[in-house]
């Protein structure tokens, strides 16, 4: 690790303290400016309002978006969280082009379809490739802005080939952050990511059926299935698909 990348990682710490995201609350009145957007915070935790504030919030994942995804493509996004790279991807994309974003927690999803409605179709569901019927367990994450299937309360649950279908989209870009379940997409759902010019995806290390995943090994899951590692950004990466250009 570099000087320089450990002085920006103090200098992140210090900066995304509580203090500093309650101090935000109260100049903005819970209406923090950052990244490109204004975040209505009433809920989140300070550390979260804070990375907002200073454009640290998903950086590497809004960054993907404006530099590889193609401006003339529909997206599927999976797990819209505060809606902070949904906005980037509606920023980037030309008005014409769809955006389906899925959402486990029932708070966040009321959060998304009030701060992009009519501009986004947003999905009450979580991605799960694991369990069987209707329905899965999903438990929300102590920060507020995350969570992972287990123990907690049900929510519809679906895969992208159910999401691609329901919405009539054959040829998209995917933007993906849903906490490890991404190990059963690659596994389970390959011919529908093959339709993909573009994935951006935030991986984890995780378990799925067995089997442990490091962010090494989706990696070359993904390559595997022919796509082509564009940019890494710690666990984040951007992939193009076969013919899908520079």
């Amino acid at each position: 690790m570099t000087i320089r990348r450990t002085a920006k990682q103090r200098i992140a710490r210090y900066l995304t303290a509580p203090l500093v995201g309650r101090i935000a609350r109260s100049v903005f009145r819970e209406r923090v400016p950052g990244s490109g957007s204004i975040t209505e915070t009433s809920g989140i935790d300070d550390r979260t309002v804070a990375a907002l504030l200073f454009g640290f919030y998903e950086s590497a994942e809004r960054r993907f978006v404006r530099r590889y995804l193609p401006r003339d493509v529909d997206v599927v996004e999976l797990g819209g969280s505060l809606g902070v790279v949904t906005q980037t991807i509606r920023q980037h994309l030309r008005r014409d082009r769809r955006i389906v974003t899925v959402e486990a927690d029932a708070r966040l999803v009321r959060r998304l379809a009030t701060t992009l409605s009519g501009t986004v179709d947003v999905v009450h569901a979580a991605i799960d490739y694991a369990g069987e019927g209707a329905t899965t367990q999903f438990s929300r994450g102590e920060d507020n802005v995350s969570g992972h299937l287990g123990a907690g309360s049900d929510v519809p649950r679906r895969t992208l080939s159910q999401v691609a279908v329901a919405y009539g989209l054959d040829r998209f870009t995917l933007v993906c952050d849903i906490e490890g379940a991404e190990a059963g997409m690659v596994m389970e759902d390959a011919d529908v990511l093959r339709r993909c010019p573009r994935i951006i995806v935030e991986t984890h290390a995780t378990t799925f059926r067995g089997r442990h995943f490091t962010s090494e090994d989706l990696r070359l899951r993904f390559e595997a299935l022919g796509f082509r590692t564009l940019a890494r950004h710690g666990p984040v990466f951007a992939f193009a698909g076969r013919g899908a250009g520079p």
